[in-house]
């Protein structure tokens, strides 16, 4: 940078070392330092002028994995939200095998675990729930996946009843 006033002036730079050694050099070393580091990590599109430089099929690939980089990123996004869904125990055929309705639509495969609780309601005198609560009762393990629902295993000794909560660990 210079300055220039009537044919006067000097420069400002990182080689003027009078500017380095005060303090707005040293700030603007610091700064300059930071920017650097904070836009490493940027992913920059492609610009419209190297685009134009590259022909036909190599310009449509590129946009399409661009199409499918942002795509990968928002299903990733979507699916992090889903796994954090609370399911329910939607069916106790045995007192080891549940069915649950959280499935691979949601984000989990065989061998995930998940936590399971018993809602405990509190009634008023006229029988109307006012309050519901939830307290951990185990772990369960998903065995098989269908992409609504799954069945998992439970080897605790509480007798598990459709409507308990599972969530994610």
């Amino acid at each position: 940078m210079g300055v220039g006033v009537n044919g006067h002036g000097g420069g400002i730079g990182f080689d003027n070392k009078e500017f380095m050694g005060s303090g707005l050099g040293k700030a603007t070393a610091k700064a300059v330092s930071n920017l650097v580091v904070a836009v490493q990590g940027l992913a920059v599109p492609v610009s419209g002028r190297a685009k134009s430089k590259v022909k036909g099929e190599e310009a449509r690939q590129m946009a399409a994995q661009q199409a499918v980089a942002t795509q990968q990123s928002a299903d990733a996004a979507a699916l992090a939200g889903l796994r954090d869904t609370p399911g329910k125990v939607v069916a106790t055929p045995s007192k080891t095998v549940l069915i649950v309705s959280l499935g691979s639509k949601h984000g989990f495969k065989v061998g995930d675990k998940l936590k399971l609780y018993e809602t405990v309601d509190t009634k008023d005198d006229k029988g109307n729930v006012v309050f519901s609560e939830e307290k951990l009762a185990g772990e369960v393990t998903i065995d098989a996946v269908n992409p609504e629902t799954s069945k998992v295993s439970h080897a605790g000794d509480k007798e598990v009843k459709a409507g308990w909560v599972v969530k994610q660990n």
